[in-house]
């Protein structure tokens, strides 16, 4: 879309994006920064904070048939239904809810408690932007990450939801009673978000207005206390940009509190047969790259053998032994001495913690000290990964 455009063009470009309930849009993304000082250099006197989560990123479209008309003229004309499956599909005469991730996969049929939520809000069409997160009902706080990713699954749905129930934290709202809201100012957008009245299965996050450094390391500190990742901060002006990472949304999490400005996501290009237990439980690390956004590249970076259970290695090895290859992937470059045992293709995304980012005397690329697994299976695509920019800059700030 804005390939070959300067960053202005590329704004004002997405700036006429309009959306249609039913079809999915990029996720907005966020920046990083180091301190919290800095948010107030690049947002300003006054701006919003909600909740970080760790959980799936999550589109919530409700529309009616007569919302879906437009987009049934130009794709069902061209696509057969035995090809789109149930993107396109509507039911007649009432109201239809489809759940996309951020990787524009609809995941309508996994989490059914977020789907009747919608349908009984009372309003006929809407676009939430949300992250779905498990719920311990007995001790009343949200689940961890990979307990969450259970319910991500076509079959055994019933009881999984008895297993693992998920709740909607909805953060934004993207469309409204046959209107887009995408051009419209956050606060303002999160004003009428606000306004909606749900129930069981969504939730409105708290959206809380900063004004000076105190407020904001309070809240923080709440946030963290709560079992949340941390926070995010958002200019009160802009609209919502599809796609976009800029220093309009911030990210404050934990780990900038540690000698790392962020965890960092990699991409899995490869892995070690490990030895002894290791290398009975299928696999002694994973070979982790960062990408290269101007050359279309991954570079890897580190090896990653810790923060793995038992169970995890057993899994995980024989996922990527599925995605095996014979020779290294043209579209990946690693340093002569950090050669895995198999090359993979590159498909997972995994987030990582370290001590410290390093750059040796004698290499061309940065690298993680003491690398540790925090999460496996991101829903990320690939190219969504920590680029060579985003560690350097990360580099340069700690």
């Amino acid at each position: 879309l804005v390939s070959g455009m300067n960053e202005r063009e590329a704004r004002k470009s997405l700036s006429f994006v309009k959306v249609q309930p039913g079809v999915p849009v990029m996720s907005r993304l966020v920046e990083r920064v180091r301190s919290f000082e800095e948010v107030f250099e690049r947002l300003g006197e006054e701006f919003l904070v909600q909740a970080k989560y760790d959980g799936l990123r999550c589109q919530i479209h409700k529309f009616k048939e007569w919302d879906f008309s437009d987009k049934e003229a130009i794709w069902f004309k061209h696509i057969k239904k035995e090809e789109n499956g149930s993107l396109f599909e509507i039911k007649e005469g009432k109201s239809n809810v489809r759940l996309f991730t951020r990787n524009l996969e609809d995941v309508t049929d996994m989490f059914p408690e977020v789907v009747e939520a919608a349908e009984n809000i009372d309003i006929e069409s809407f676009i939430l932007d949300s992250e779905v997160l498990g719920w311990d009902e007995e001790n009343k706080k949200f689940l961890p990450f990979q307990d969450t990713m259970q319910r991500r699954r076509k079959y055994e749905v019933t009881d999984l939801k008895k297993q693992v129930p998920v709740r909607a934290m909805a953060f934004d709202i993207l469309y409204l009673d046959g209107k887009s809201l995408m051009t419209e100012n956050t606060v303002d957008r999160i004003a009428k978000l606000n306004e909606i009245n749900t129930n069981g299965g969504i939730e409105i996050t708290e959206t809380r207005t900063i004004n000076n450094i105190d407020k904001l390391k309070k809240i923080f500190n709440e946030k963290i206390e709560e079992g949340h990742e941390g926070l995010i901060a958002k200019q009160k002006s802009g609209g919502y940009l599809p796609g976009t990472r800029n220093y309009e949304w911030i990210k404050l999490k934990k780990s900038m509190m540690k000698g790392l400005v962020d965890t960092i996501d990699l991409v899995a290009i490869g892995y070690n047969s490990g030895s002894g237990r290791r290398k009975d439980l299928g696999m002694g690390s994973v070979l982790g790259a960062i990408y290269n956004e101007e050359e279309d590249m991954f570079i890897g970076i580190c090896n990653v053998g810790t923060g793995f259970s038992d169970e995890q290695l057993k899994e995980i090895s024989g996922q990527l032994m599925e995605d095996s290859l014979e020779e290294k992937p043209k579209n990946v470059t690693v340093e002569k001495g950090l050669e895995p045992d198999v090359w993979v293709e590159p498909k997972v995304v995994f987030t990582v913690e370290a001590d410290e980012i390093s750059r040796s005397k004698d290499s061309e690329y940065l690298s993680l000290r003491f690398p540790r697994l925090t999460v496996w299976g991101r829903d990320k695509m690939i190219t969504e990964a920590t680029s060579l920019n985003e560690l350097e800059e990360m580099y340069k700030k700690k």
